[in-house]
């Protein structure tokens, strides 16, 4: 008899807050949800970043978003030119910054625009660089469909 697994399910976040990685690293695997739909004021492509002592909101563009699309039918906008800039000026004098922000452009600017294909390399960056567990990252074109998905959700909820 196999060992049952834990799966943790999330839709795909560019820059996840602190939360989203301990649910990465809860689970056996980790499933970044792309069958979901998109949506349009959530945080799948925009968040804060504190700049001179105040909190500022990015919006990274995603032409052609619809809440009645799914997740992997979309891409993020190759324009991340004004994100790099705020992101240099806000945070070029913290610690850590010449080791990490290089991470971040190197995703900001994969030709791949795909969401849940940027989000997938972001997590293994971020993985990779606290030298945590990331071989759990799987995308959901491993799962075919959503029953799929809820039937192993329901699966991993039931440890």
């Amino acid at each position: 008899m196999s060992k049952l697994k834990r799966v943790a399910i999330m839709q795909p976040y560019l820059f996840p807050y602190l939360g989203y990685f301990q649910l990465a690293a809860s689970g056996d695997i980790f499933v970044l949800y792309d069958n979901a739909n998109y949506i349009k004021q959530g945080f799948i492509n925009r968040n804060y970043i504190l700049s001179a002592g105040q909190i500022q909101r990015f919006v990274i563009p995603v032409p052609g978003a619809s809440s009645f699309k799914p997740i992997k039918e979309l891409e993020f906008s190759p324009d991340m030119g004004k994100l790099n800039k705020q992101i240099r000026q806000a945070y070029q004098n913290r610690p850590f910054f010449g080791s990490v922000f290089p991470i971040i452009e190197e995703v900001l600017q994969s030709e791949q625009r795909s969401i849940a294909l940027m989000c997938h390399k972001m997590m293994r960056c971020v993985f990779d660089y606290l030298a945590g567990k990331h071989d759990n990252l799987f995308d959901t074109q491993i799962i075919k469909n959503t029953a799929q998905v809820v039937l192993i959700y329901m699966t991993a909820d039931s440890f």
